[in-house]
């Protein structure tokens, strides 16, 4: 699989070890998916089905769930859905956010119960079974 240029700190292998997991997004009127918790100007990524998805350059990691009982706990609005994805594991520990003339940053443990910091995501489809909160 190939991933974006505007991957600086990913270098893809061949056998790199891709794990299951989740992701809310939000889906806009006109059918784009997007995350659900950054505005996509301040590093927030457009998703599509199908694409190895990397940050934005001088953002990221991605933030992804490995369990779908933590993406349920996260998931609050109606415009949003929960995709199966496939994600690679980030060694980082921190989320990097860009502003116009400064950065955010987020620490793990900062973050949503459950939550797994990604260097590439892809998404492979919705979520549909009912599943109790």
């Amino acid at each position: 699989m190939k991933l974006k240029k505007h991957s600086t700190t990913l270098q893809h292998e061949k056998n790199a070890d891709w794990v299951d997991g989740y992701k809310v997004v939000r889906i806009f009127w006109d059918g784009r998916m997007a995350s659900s918790a950054v505005n996509r100007f301040l590093g927030g990524i457009i998703y599509q089905e199908g694409t190895i998805i990397v940050p934005k350059e001088g953002c990221g990691p991605i933030c992804v769930f490995k369990r779908l009982k933590d993406a349920l706990r996260f998931k609050t609005q109606p415009e949003e859905i929960i995709m199966r994805c496939k994600f690679l594991p980030s060694k980082k520990k921190s989320v990097w956010v860009k502003g116009d003339a400064w950065c955010i940053k987020q620490r793990l443990c900062e973050l949503a119960r459950g939550t797994v910091l990604a260097d590439a995501v892809k998404l492979l489809g919705k979520v549909r079974k009912k599943i109790k909160k």
